[in-house]
């Protein structure tokens, strides 16, 4: 995810020229500077080269935007539209009150952005949203922004849009990140360069293009670490490569109490973990040939021997080589970011109302013959609850002699890897 140039916006928000035509009438209310908590009768338009300032506004009519527009807790009756504009942030949070819930009654429709930075969230759409046509250096963030928000600067983080039709994201050339919305109509991302990131929105018809899995939604096991760092940085299996092993396998268990909020059976796409943001570092690295199965069992602590631990039903979710790579980036809640991504080319369906626990099986078959870069992983001990003396992971460690095919693991620990699950609802 690409960082919103915050600092403009900082700028942004002490104009207080209010170079404006009156309004009613005809013609449109010129915005040129600040405006408060009033109302607008009919239209308002930014020119181009200005910069117009939205506080707590009403608008009866239309938004144009040719300019750079920052809009906050305004209610728009008809269309928000920016044509060309240099920039749109819809839904910063106020510095006082930590809201800035809008309101857009018609449709927002952005076509030409020529720069940024671009923001549209805590609001509510009416209609239809498509962003179209931006120029390369025109990001778009529409959802919340975490890293290094904007909100964070104020101790908030600005929520999701919430869309009563479509979202079309399409023909843009400056990227973007889609993601925690709620969009009630379709999700549709076509001939993006480069494609959007995204995840965790809520579609109630169909997410498609290049924004076919953004409907994906994830749950972070312990819980309670979702917004919060574990209490141990710790090394993985994939560590155990830099320091000379040939090869590793870790099984790790994940209770089904965990998964409570989940009323049904889900689809699971892949995991996640997070560098710990103290002592995580960048990594680089990938794995010639690895293989993941994952299976529901009734085992609730793993036996330092592997094949206790398997007790049917397990599906390869994984085989092949892997490429891990990424940045740390820490967010505002005092963690980094889940960006050590397990992709599943098979997704494994869970239903938690069997109350049955997950069991994840990793078998690293070889590491790379080279030097490789990896990370401390965020962690938790106890794993499996407060107090616990379960054994939540298992695995072969480099200097003991053992390996990927050996059936015992060297190391069982009760400390376990924050991990994120990605899935989608049946």
């Amino acid at each position: 995810m690409k960082k919103l140039a915050f600092a403009v916006l900082a700028v942004m928000l002490v104009v207080v020229s209010a170079g404006a035509a009156r309004a009613g009438g005809p013609a449109p209310f010129k915005c040129t500077g600040f405006v408060g908590a009033v109302t607008v009768s009919g239209d308002l338009e930014v020119p181009a080269g200005h910069t117009c300032v939205l506080e707590g506004t009403t608008v009866t009519g239309n938004v144009t935007d040719r300019g750079s527009l920052v809009a906050c807790g305004v209610h728009i009756l008809g269309n928000l539209t920016a044509g060309h504009a240099k920039s749109l942030v819809l839904g910063i949070p106020d510095p006082i009150t930590l809201r800035c819930d809008s309101t857009i009654g018609g449709n927002v429709l952005v076509d030409h952005t020529t720069g940024g930075p671009n923001l549209l969230c805590n609001s509510t759409v009416g209609g239809n949203v498509m962003v179209q046509q931006s120029s390369p250096g025109a990001y778009w963030q529409i959802g919340p922004e975490t890293e290094v928000s904007i909100g964070a600067i104020f101790g908030t983080e600005c929520g999701g849009l919430t869309v009563g039709g479509n979202l079309t994201f399409q023909n843009n050339r400056g990227g973007g990140d889609i993601s925690g919305n709620i969009v009630q109509g379709n999700l549709d991302c076509h001939n993006n360069d480069p494609a959007p990131d995204g995840s965790g929105n809520t579609v109630g018809g169909n997410a498609q293009g290049q924004c076919a899995s953004f409907n994906v939604q994830t749950l972070v096991v312990p819980n309670n670490l979702a917004n919060a760092p574990g209490n141990l940085a710790a090394f993985s299996g994939i560590n155990e490569g830099q320091g000379g092993a040939t090869s590793a396998r870790v099984q790790q268990l994940f209770l089904v109490s965990q998964f409570a909020s989940i009323t049904g059976p889900i689809l699971i796409t892949g995991v996640a973990w997070r560098p710990d943001a103290v002592t995580g570092t960048d990594f680089d690295v990938t794995l010639p040939n690895v293989e993941i199965d994952v299976a529901a069992t009734s085992v609730s602590s793993l036996s330092a021997t592997f094949a206790n631990n398997l007790t049917g039903g397990e599906q390869t979710v994984f085989s092949g080589p892997l490429h891990l790579s990424g940045t740390k980036r820490l967010l505002g809640n005092g963690t980094a970011a889940f960006d050590i991504l397990f992709p599943f080319q098979t997704p494994f369906l869970y239903d938690p109302s069997q109350g049955k626990n997950l069991l994840f099986d990793v078998r690293i078959l070889q590491f790379p013959t080279g030097s490789f870069t990896f990370t401390t992983v965020d962690a938790q001990d106890p794993f499996l609850g407060s107090g616990s003396t379960a054994t939540a992971v298992v695995l072969t460690k480099h200097g003991c002699g053992e390996d990927v095919n050996s059936s015992v693991g060297c190391d069982s620990s009760t400390a376990g890897l924050v991990t994120q699950f990605r899935f989608v609802p049946q």
